[in-house]
Parts: C-alpha cells; structure tokens; sequence
C-alpha cells in the first residue's frame, strides 16, 4: 500500500500526507520500529506542498520504538527532480555509531534555516535504521515531495544567468580597503 502512495507522490507535486497516506504508515510491518506521522510545518501550521523559502521548514516524524535499539539513526535527504541528494541530515550528526533508544513513543524534528533552498521541486525523504544493520520499513524512506516558492529576502540568480545555486546560505563577507 505504502508503494502505491511513494509512486503517487513522485508523480505530483501536489501529493498530500492524508491520513490514508498515514493509515498506510501504520500498516508498514517492522518488529522494531514503527512510523506514526511524518509531517512539514510553517509557522506552526501543516504544510501540504508548498513551502515559502522564506521561512523556516519544521520537518516532525513520531514513531514507536517496539524494543530498546543499540545503534538509532533517523535521518532525512533533501533531493531534487532527479533525486540527487542536495542534503543530508542526521539526528545527532557526530554519533556515527547512531543511539541507544528505549523502548517507547517519540517524536523527532528538524529546523531546515528559511533562504535555504531556491525555487523549484524537492523530495524530503525521511529514513531510520540501525547503522550498520538495517533500514526500517519503508527501506527506501518516507518521500515527500515539496515546491519551494521564492518569498525570501534574497535570490540567487545571477543577473540575466539561467543558471543559479540550488543552496542558499546567507555567508558572511567583508570588505576591507586595503589602500
């Protein structure tokens, strides 16, 4: 069932997490793991598709730990149309042995900054597992595909350029007289 709607989502954009999507979720069969909900949020409210670039993208998954885990990972990969990863983020980036987890109901959730990604078409792709042992069901992720429209304080295109940056990271620069 959980395929049905993967291949729905990668065919429109406007693909919403429904509950049928989430009842769906529910029926994913693993001993140790089990998704509850995997949603985007903009200044606190659900997002369905379309996401302002400038603002704040809260991604929240809540799942169930069936047994303690040595070794957690949860993680997301922002992609784009043809499913180059542009990003990837772990909970806890630097365990790379991931975590041990209790047994339980959890809810975790990341902040992608506003101005990151330009105008366009995006999967967030959520996963989890246990490193170096497996991925939990689905094992080719939770995609969400998104639209991110240009409400930002800044562009990225270079003057009359078609080409652009797809990331945009406001670095800091300085100039300095140097006479």
């Amino acid at each position: 069932v959980i395929t049905y709607y993967i291949n729905e989502a990668e065919k429109s954009v406007d693909f919403l997490l429904t509950e049928s999507v989430l009842y769906s979720l529910s029926m994913i069969v693993d001993n140790e793991f089990q998704y509850i909900n995997v949603r985007l949020e903009q200044n606190r409210r659900q997002v369905t598709s379309i996401v302002e670039n400038g603002k704040e993208l809260c991604l929240i998954t809540s799942f169930i730990i069936k047994n303690d885990i040595s070794g957690f990972r949860i993680f997301f990969d922002i992609c784009d149309e043809s499913n180059n990863i542009i990003l990837r983020s772990f909970f806890l980036e630097r365990e790379y042995n991931g975590i041990k987890i209790l047994k339980g109901e959890y809810q975790a959730s990341a902040i992608i900054p506003d101005n990151f990604l330009v105008g366009g078409s995006y999967f967030i792709v959520v996963h989890s597992g246990i490193v170096g042992v497996r991925k939990f069901e689905p094992q080719e992720g939770i995609k969400i595909p998104i639209r991110i429209e240009e409400t930002g304080d800044f562009k990225r295109s270079n003057f009359a350029s078609q080409y652009r940056g797809i990331v945009m990271l406001d670095i800091p620069w300085e100039l300095n007289n140097i006479e």
